[in-house]
């Protein structure tokens, strides 16, 4: 009684070769090999002295989630008004058509926070209302920086992989874009996860994609059929 044949090396890369192939349409999306690829970095924050400060040097990095004006690349118009504020300062700001407001009204403001890189400390923006003035008088009060990153910062457990990866290694690659970065604390300690820059290995385009994948599928039978010849 004669041996079972066995397979020749050729026949089994044939054969796993169709079956990469043939299965391009269910591996290959996830991949999401076309299109743009984000770079997303860390940078620590630290608190020291009462101050907010980022060590290093990130050119990409424009502002910190939850607290305005700090690390801008420019000054912003209403940062440029919110410096007018330090030291205790404020401004009185009538505003048109208002002459009474019942009550302690708040304005609300993008950011509860303020911050200046370079200066560090951490200002909490107050509104109040004149009613002598008719007239809101706005103000910064000096807050604690230790309490407000705190606040600000969420728990790295609470985010996608690129950004959980990001804080673990520094950096990371995701396939969408930061809209801003953000605040997060690891272990007692705070980063600021912010995209920098983009890569594009291939161009998005639907009908090539498709293409290719139909490509890639008859390419898997003929490799199958050459296989079953052998």
């Amino acid at each position: 009684m004669g041996s079972p044949r066995t397979a020749s090396p050729r026949r089994t890369l044939l054969l796993a070769l169709g079956l990469v192939l043939v299965t391009v349409p269910l591996w290959a999306p996830p991949l999401d090999v076309t299109g743009d690829d984000y770079d997303y970095r860390a940078a620590q924050v630290a608190v020291d002295d009462n101050r907010l400060s980022i060590p290093g040097r990130h050119p990409w990095l424009a502002g910190v989630e939850g607290v305005d004006c700090f690390h801008e690349q420019s000054p912003s118009r209403r940062c440029g008004f919110e410096s007018r504020l330090l030291d205790g300062a404020a401004v009185r700001a009538p505003y048109p058509g208002v002459r009474h407001v019942a009550g302690d009204p708040t304005l609300v403001a993008s950011e509860r926070y303020v911050a200046f890189s370079g200066d560090g400390r951490v200002f909490e923006r107050t509104t109040e209302w004149n009613d002598s003035a008719e007239a809101y008088v706005l103000g910064l009060e000096r807050a604690d920086a230790s309490r407000v990153v705190d606040g600000v910062a969420r728990p790295v457990a609470q985010y996608n992989y690129p950004i959980r990866q990001t804080v673990k290694t520094g950096s990371a690659r995701a396939a969408d874009p930061l809209s801003e970065p953000e605040l997060v604390e690891s272990s007692g300690r705070y980063y600021v996860v912010y995209e920098a820059g983009t890569r594009t290995f291939l161009s998005a385009n639907p009908l090539t994609e498709r293409l290719l994948e139909w490509v890639a599928v008859v390419a898997g039978v003929l490799a199958f059929r050459r296989a079953w010849r052998e």
